[in-house]
């Protein structure tokens, strides 16, 4: 398992944390495996911690993309890439995949 980020570039301080993340689960072994991951599927952190407020990648804000092993396995490991590329699908039409939930404080008490 591998997790994907991707960096913001943002103006305030509090937000220099931020980052987009998806965890890509890959087969292993000896074969190539091809991956198309939409934007949408990212969802926000900041300083490792999922956000309740989701929001969608500002694309014209993004800075540096990283990927992460989180398999929590000691030992050697291989990753080999052999490119990283964006491309338009214009049949995908989601624009943030994940749900966000709006609690009223008359609801909660």
């Amino acid at each position: 398992m591998y997790r994907l980020g991707i960096g913001m570039d943002m103006y305030f301080d509090v937000s220099w944390d931020d980052i987009f993340q998806y965890m890509l689960y890959t087969r292993g072994g000896p074969y190539w495996q091809v991956a198309k991951i939409p934007f949408s599927k990212f969802f926000l952190t900041s300083k490792g911690r999922v956000q309740d407020k989701q929001e969608h990648v500002l694309l014209n804000k993004v800075s540096n993309m990283f990927i992460t092993i989180a398999d929590r396995n000691d030992g050697p490991f291989s990753l080999e890439i052999d490119f990283i590329g964006l491309y338009v699908d214009k049949n995908h039409t989601e624009q943030f995949a994940y749900e966000n939930y709006a609690c009223r404080i008359e609801d909660i008490y």
